[in-house]
């Protein structure tokens, strides 16, 4: 349970420093790339950990088929983060207030569910998000579905989580 509260708060600080980088049009390499490097690093170690898993005696074995759904719905989650980050290259996304309700959501989802494994909360704060004035662009409407994959994945990341605990 450890690697995956890891991996859980890992993705959730990943998602922040993304939206944080969209929300004041300001890219932080450093930030992101260490954010991005957690996540790889803790999904290895929750990969390993199911290798290992899945080495020892069946009779030994506890829910593998939830921690394989696990490791693959946080590779799921990483690369649709790391799709999103094609975004911020300089396209004038603005962020409308749906995308934020969908970034506080799949973060407070996350959160949730590094608190049933004891873990760390990802603080998120948005300032003062102004009404959207303009229809959505073409990326815009792409951010939207990325992040409307990535609410689901949080979500089923959160029921995977809590089958895994009973």
């Amino acid at each position: 349970t450890e690697n995956l509260r890891d991996v859980i708060y890992a993705n959730a600080r990943y998602l922040a420093t993304i939206a944080g980088m969209l929300l004041t049009g300001r890219p932080d390499t450093i930030a992101y790339k260490l954010a991005r490097k957690e996540v790889y690093v803790k999904s290895a170690n929750l990969s390993a950990a199911f290798q290992r898993m899945t080495s020892e005696p069946k009779s030994k074995q506890r829910k593998n088929k939830d921690v394989h759904k696990l490791v693959v719905l946080n590779h799921i989650l990483s690369s649709y983060l790391a799709n999103m980050t094609s975004l911020l290259t300089g396209k004038g996304i603005k962020l409308h207030p749906g995308h934020i309700r969908l970034i506080k959501r799949s973060i407070t989802t996350l959160n949730e569910t590094g608190k049933l494994l004891k873990g760390k909360n990802v603080d998120f704060a948005t300032g003062v998000i102004p009404a959207a004035t303009s229809p959505l662009t073409d990326d815009e409407k792409l951010l939207s579905e990325q992040l409307g994959f990535i609410n689901k994945i949080s979500s089923d990341i959160a029921k995977i989580t809590a089958q895994y605990l009973q």
